[in-house]
């Protein structure tokens, strides 16, 4: 069973994130109904979601498939220097650096004001979308610091 999730989890989390970006446009859909003029933001947003969110994952299905990473626990072992566990805590990476520049630099916020559930998030102010974007980056570092001291899942 084990052995079967290790090879095999990317292809479950594409999926999971494709359906998700799937519900998030069928929970838009009564605010698309209220006001046709969001129907643009939320699709584009549904499309972002799931195009960038599967990034690291294919990532990681590349990895485990050419054989360069055991399975899904090898991705913890970033010490190893693997390119492919680095590309993939690269992706995460950028997505993290992503974000705070998107919502304070790029209208983000009014954005996610605007489209209340977009990306799965429902805020009400900026300043509560901009709290959030704020700490991806402290918790990404130490998610990131974690990692390096776990370096790889003990047997």
């Amino acid at each position: 069973m084990f052995p079967f999730l290790s090879q095999n989890f990317p292809l479950i989390a594409i999926a999971v994130t494709i359906v998700n970006a799937v519900i998030l446009w069928f929970k838009a859909s009564p605010m698309i109904e209220e006001n046709e003029e969001l129907k643009e933001g939320y699709f584009k947003s549904c499309i972002v979601y799931a195009t960038i969110g599967i990034i690291p994952w294919i990532i990681m299905l590349v990895g485990i498939l050419s054989g360069s990473v055991s399975g899904v626990s090898g991705y913890f072992a970033i010490r190893e220097g693997n390119i492919f566990v680095s590309a993939f805590l690269g992706s995460i990476a950028l997505m993290n650096l992503a974000l705070p520049v998107w919502v304070f630099l790029k209208g983000g916020a009014k954005f996610l004001v605007k489209h209340p559930g977009a990306f799965g998030m429902k805020f009400r102010t900026e300043r509560g979308i901009k709290l959030v974007a704020s700490l991806s980056i402290p918790f990404m570092i130490l998610w990131f610091f974690g990692l390096w001291h776990l370096n790889g899942v003990p047997s």
